[in-house]
């Protein structure tokens, strides 16, 4: 499984031979070069979901699963905390509730979601704009990617509070470096896990890492 950031929230995943798209966003257009099997979309806002950058990358049979706000806009399957979907022989896609409290514009719970999507016997935990929330200690995942720029979202502290609940194979970090929080976040939430011998990968724009 290879992963790809393209900035602040947004994500491409190659499992196999399929590409996954989540929150696509940050970046050109020039730099979605592959189309898409999946799109994923957390919430109906500018930050997570360009309408032009689901255009370029979608194909006659990509599945995009998003909010009923999202959906109302580019045809797909509106998203419900708690259902899996089977989107794929090798991907399975469950939303979970992803909401803010206590801070700037928050996020009502039920308008927006985070997603855990299993592939190649490991479960990744993207979990959208979201504070810190008592659902999260429900969450068994090996790879979690969680926002740390405060602000809208979770802080580094708040964020590693999270991971250590959740206690993953591999913690990264997203939300920072362009609309809100900096590297530094990034680099403070790798710090205070990886004293507690949870493993931090931070990405670099436009590069891929094997996972």
């Amino acid at each position: 499984m290879k992963i790809k950031w393209f900035g602040h929230a947004s994500f491409e995943l190659k499992i196999g031979n399929k590409v996954l798209y989540i929150d696509p966003y940050k970046g050109e257009p020039s730099e979605y070069k592959d189309k898409a099997d999946i799109i994923l979309v957390s919430r109906w806002h500018y930050s997570n979901c360009r309408l032009e950058l689901i255009k370029k990358v979608r194909q006659e049979d990509t599945v995009i699963l998003a909010p009923r706000d999202v959906i109302s806009q580019t045809a797909g399957i509106t998203a419900e905390a708690g259902k899996a979907w089977d989107l794929s022989e090798e991907i399975r896609v469950t939303p979970v509730d992803a909401y803010t409290i206590n801070r700037l514009q928050p996020i009502p719970k039920g308008t927006a979601f985070g997603y855990l999507i299993e592939a190649e016997k490991k479960t990744i935990y993207y979990a959208g704009n979201s504070s810190f929330t008592p659902e999260m200690a429900k969450v068994k995942a090996d790879i979690i990617i969680l926002p740390v720029g405060g602000t809208f979202v979770m802080d580094a502290r708040e964020a590693a509070k999270a991971a250590e609940i959740i206690n993953p194979k591999l913690a990264i970090p997203s939300h920072y470096g362009s609309l809100m929080g900096s590297i530094d976040d990034a680099n403070w939430f790798k710090e205070i896990l990886e004293a507690k011998n949870i493993k931090v990968l931070i990405l670099e724009v436009g590069k891929e890492k094997e996972i």
